[in-house]
């Protein structure tokens, strides 16, 4: 994880480390789409940065995930990562319908 109170995305730490051998993989291999979990606090600006420059629309959002009957009560950010040269659809739709889809996912208050 690449949570705020470590190492940094460039701090040569395992979590960053691991973060840019998946930009490196993804660079490589150019995947329409990636998906990434991570914890809340991570620097989510710098990771949507370092994937922009590689020609990805980037989206994320923070969620609860026992707001998703997960066993579990951690906030997360979720990453969805989309190749602009191979979407088939405007990924502007394409990210801003999943942030909106998260939310209708999401556990009811009193379920």
């Amino acid at each position: 994880s690449l949570s705020s109170s470590r190492k940094g995305i460039n701090d040569d730490g395992k979590s960053g480390n691991t973060f840019w051998a998946t930009h490196t993989l993804v660079k490589k291999l150019k995947p329409c789409i990636i998906i990434l979990e991570n914890v809340a606090q991570c620097p989510s600006k710098e990771m949507e940065l370092a994937f922009e420059d590689i020609g990805y629309t980037v989206m994320h959002t923070k969620v609860c995930t026992s707001a998703y009957y997960l066993p579990q009560s951690r906030s997360r950010a979720y990453f969805v990562f989309l190749n602009n040269d191979k979407a088939r659809f405007r990924a502007s739709f394409a990210t801003d319908d999943w942030i909106e889809t998260m939310g209708r996912l999401a556990q009811k208050k009193g379920d």
